[in-house]
């Protein structure tokens, strides 16, 4: 027998958001409502279940990332 579990990926807006247990790019995170799921809360796409932040201080949904300008340098990778 097989089974399908079905789930979705809440898509975060900043580009600039990295996972805390390996540094690649978050675009997300896992719900999964079923009650014994291991993947609910994940970072999606790498899957674990660790904090995720972002790497531009700056970054605004209207403006995109500011560092140059408001901090004078850019010391993380381009989204």
């Amino acid at each position: 027998m097989t089974a399908t579990r079905t789930y979705t990926v809440e898509r975060y807006a900043d580009p600039f958001i990295r996972c805390d247990e390996c540094g690649k790019r978050a675009e997300g995170f896992v719900v999964d409502p079923h009650p014994d799921s291991e993947i609910d809360g994940a970072n999606w796409p790498c899957g674990h279940k660790a904090a995720a932040d972002t790497v531009c201080p700056s970054w605004s949904p209207v403006n995109g990332c500011q560092c140059e300008e408001h901090l004078g340098k850019v010391e993380h990778d381009p989204a």
